[in-house]
């Protein structure tokens, strides 16, 4: 059995063509049967043959300039519709709060703030000049004093919650109980 890449001369039984005056079958199943003085001069007007026809073929289509941009915008819309996707799911995955739950959320968080408040008065004799001042980070809140107490206001999107200090708190502690019991922490 031979190998590949064994040189013709070294395959036992087999005859190089182009050393014998052997005759074999063209494209076209003639027999031709060519001297050895002959077969260089055939094969180079073979190879140049195919050689012209390889030139002669069209090549590849040209790529129209417009498509890669019309692609890489379809691409961008895609990504965003995509992208516009997970955002409106990831909302709908969040709960709605209504216009009461809002308010009652504030309320608490005022009612929160007022015991601080007080907590403070006691501790240092008057309420504070501002919410920084005690230490307090509510930027949903403002703080005004008046005379001898203040006044606190949050804001909603259904308008301003106002308490002013010496009012009764028991709206605001009930707010605090509804948050509580919501959040299953009460």
């Amino acid at each position: 059995m031979t190998t590949p890449g064994t040189p013709p001369e070294e395959r036992p039984g087999v005859v190089d063509r182009r050393e014998a005056d052997a005759s074999f079958a063209g494209p076209d199943r003639r027999k031709v049967s060519l001297p050895k003085s002959e077969w260089s001069s055939t094969v180079k007007e073979v190879m140049d043959h195919v050689e012209e026809q390889r030139e002669a073929r069209p090549g590849p289509p040209q790529e129209r300039s417009w498509r890669p941009l019309v692609l890489s915008a379809l691409a961008l819309v895609f990504c965003a519709v995509g992208a516009w996707n997970v955002v409106a799911w990831q909302e709908a995955s969040r709960p709605a709060f209504t216009h009461q739950q809002v308010a009652d959320g504030m309320r608490a968080t005022m009612f929160l703030t007022v015991m601080e408040l007080e907590e403070y008065r006691i501790r240092t004799g008057d309420f504070p000049r501002t919410l920084e001042e005690a230490g307090f980070d509510r930027p949903d809140l403002t703080f005004r004093r008046t005379g001898a107490g203040f006044v606190l206001e949050g804001r909603t999107h259904t308008g301003p919650i106002i308490y002013t200090s010496g009012e009764d708190l028991s709206p605001f502690e009930q707010s605090l109980d509804l948050v509580l019991v919501a959040s299953g922490g009460g």
